[in-house]
């Protein structure tokens, strides 16, 4: 019975092994199929054979699998080419949201899609880092605490003490020093944390920091 069980058992190993090494050969040949497919998008591209290139693309999108990230560049490169702008737009923008490891084409997406926003914007947008909120701090008294920075320790309830949830006979509490406030009574303002004042809110980014800018379009 044991020996039968092992016999099982083994063929059972080999069937999921062998199973196994026909997948990965299945998906080598099917990798091997989506680079080559690529390559000859190249060579579509570099011909002006931009109908071509997206049908070859399309075949790639089928095989409904993992495919390498540069193919979302070369779909919206594509894309554009046949001033399809609004879709090459968003297969480039795409691609730069991957964790872009060849310069050459991020570079380029990144002119494209400059070039894609003087067609249909007439400008270039671009995000930057907020000057004005460096350069303008405003601030005003916090209205929490009146600008003293303070308020009442929440625990206590200004009292300094907090009474105990054990009881000594003839129904007395046990008071002790409050842990929150250490007997002051008092806490830092939970609003402005003790600074008496508060930054007003940045007009220009809305204090995120950053603001999206407008620059000409090359001529």
């Amino acid at each position: 019975m044991i020996r039968e069980s092992i016999k099982i058992l083994s063929f059972l190993l080999l069937a999921h092994a062998g199973l196994y090494t026909s997948l990965l050969k299945a998906q080598k040949i099917q990798d091997s199929s989506i680079y080559s497919r690529i390559d000859t998008i190249k060579k579509n591209i570099e011909a002006s054979q931009y109908e071509e290139a997206e049908r070859q693309c399309k075949k790639i999108f089928s095989l409904k699998t993992s495919v390498p990230d540069e193919i979302a560049f070369y779909y919206g490169y594509i894309l554009y080419k046949q001033n399809k702008l609004n879709s090459a737009k968003q297969w480039l923008e795409k691609y730069l949201s991957f964790k872009v490891k060849n310069s050459y084409l991020a570079a380029l997406s990144v002119q494209t899609l400059d070039s894609i926003a003087c067609k249909t914007l007439g400008y270039i947008e671009y995000v930057d880092s907020c000057s004005y909120c460096k350069t303008n701090p405003s601030f005003y008294d916090c209205p929490a605490c009146d600008a003293t920075g303070n308020e009442i320790c929440p625990a206590c309830q200004g009292k300094g003490v907090t009474r105990s949830a054990s009881y000594h006979n003839l129904g007395q509490s046990a008071y002790n020093t409050c842990k929150k406030c250490n007997g002051s009574k008092i806490i830092n303002c939970s609003s402005c944390n003790g600074m008496k004042k508060k930054k007003t809110i940045c007009p220009i980014c809305y204090d995120k920091k950053r603001i999206t800018l407008k620059k000409n379009c090359p001529k």
